[in-house]
């Protein structure tokens, strides 16, 4: 898969403009509040995100977003705050070494480590208010994702990784699975199972995750740590 660069619409990524559509449905926003967002699309090759702000509905912004990229953005967390514009900033300043080549407001980043700083100015989590994908969608997003698995490459013994070696769940570390074999098995509870089964599963997604973003060794994401393994 060739990696793509991240494109916006024409209007400009952190968006103040007024849209009613759904408006019922998002929280009455006040003085400098608005909603922060962190998205992802599997339709890029390396994990990024994008890190805006908004000041309508949450779910027209992202449908308006989606129109400029192949696949529809993942809502990974959504937060209103109190000064919008003041967060968004910080995140972008906290986070700049992680812009590299990426254009606009995306960040090779975990996502996870921007929650750990969104977290502290975040009023209500209001994830939930992003657009649900559609059967279609969720059928080229899981493609796309059983695509990247083939061209991973990765087995534990290929990255160094022992059998009974632990693993973390990224995000939430007190959950750990044990290595079962040299390929991608895990034993989680007494039950062997693939790394993105589990993954998936304990992260309720509704749709399949990519194992080796969401599991981590020696405190590195398993995609960190095979891509150094390969030169990338």
């Amino acid at each position: 898969m060739v990696e793509q660069q991240p494109q916006s619409p024409e209007s400009s990524d952190s968006d103040d403009a007024t849209n009613t559509a759904g408006r019922s449905e998002s929280p009455a926003l006040t003085g400098n509040e608005g909603i922060i967002y962190l998205l992802q699309n599997e339709a890029f090759e390396a994990d990024v995100i994008k890190i805006g702000r908004t000041g309508q509905d949450l779910a027209a912004r992202i449908r308006t977003l989606n129109t400029a990229v192949p696949l529809p953005f993942t809502c990974f967390r959504a937060s209103r705050v109190a000064d919008a514009v003041k967060v968004e900033n910080l995140l972008h300043d906290v986070f700049y070494p992680a812009k590299r080549h990426w254009r606009g407001e995306f960040y090779e980043v975990d996502p996870w480590r921007v929650v750990l700083v969104l977290d502290q100015y975040e009023i209500e989590d209001l994830t939930h208010l992003a657009p649900n994908h559609t059967k279609d969608d969720e059928a080229s997003i899981t493609a796309t994702v059983q695509e990247k698995e083939r061209k991973a490459n990765f087995t534990f013994a290929t990255s160094g990784i022992d059998v009974g070696e632990k693993l973390s769940l990224v995000g939430s570390p007190e959950i750990e699975c044990e290595v079962a074999d040299g390929g991608t098995n895990v034993q989680y509870e007494g039950e062997i199972v693939a790394l993105s089964t589990l993954a998936t599963r304990l992260k309720e997604s509704t749709r399949p995750l990519q194992g080796i973003r969401y599991w981590a060794y020696g405190g590195e994401t398993l995609l960190k740590r095979r891509d150094k393994m390969i030169g990338i």
